[in-house]
């Protein structure tokens, strides 16, 4: 959003008016996320540096939860939402 979240310079490069310094970027995928092809985070992660001067883009992700049961899925949610709590870079 030009004028909310960025601005242009007069040589057409973009300025953050965004003042976050972290983004938690959190996901989950059916299966295994290949490496190299987690492209939602990479999408988020470059629009993050290029226009909203965000530095650190942290991923935090469940993936293979649709491989898993039930149980599993509920305790890999849990889990990961634990760790988000728990970390100290958040």
């Amino acid at each position: 959003m030009v004028g909310k979240t960025f601005a242009y310079h007069e040589d057409g490069t973009p300025y953050s008016l965004c003042q976050a310094k972290r983004l938690i970027y959190v996901t989950t995928a059916g299966g295994p996320v290949l490496p190299g092809f987690d492209f939602g985070y990479d999408y988020i992660k470059g629009l993050c540096s290029a226009f909203f001067g965000i530095k650190e883009v942290l991923r935090v992700g469940i993936d293979g939860i649709d491989m898993a049961s039930p149980e599993e899925s509920e305790r890999l949610i849990r889990s990961v939402l634990s760790e988000i709590e728990d970390d100290s870079r958040i």
